[in-house]
């Protein structure tokens, strides 16, 4: 189980570190970041299978 993220200067976000649970709920007002944290995630997931194209995420 992934215990930490952190993701920095990815779309609007520029520096974040959460500590992880088995369940994370993800809340807040709109247009902060919220989508961008699970957009994050799947590119990860993507790269680790190989699945990784050139300018993903820029």
């Amino acid at each position: 189980m992934i215990t930490t993220l952190h993701i920095q200067n990815y779309r609007s976000i520029r520096d974040l570190s959460l500590e992880l649970e088995q369940l994370n709920i993800v809340f807040g007002p709109n247009g902060t970041g919220k989508s961008n944290i699970y957009k994050a995630i799947h590119l990860m997931h993507s790269a680790a299978q190989g699945q990784f194209s050139p300018g993903a995420g820029q």
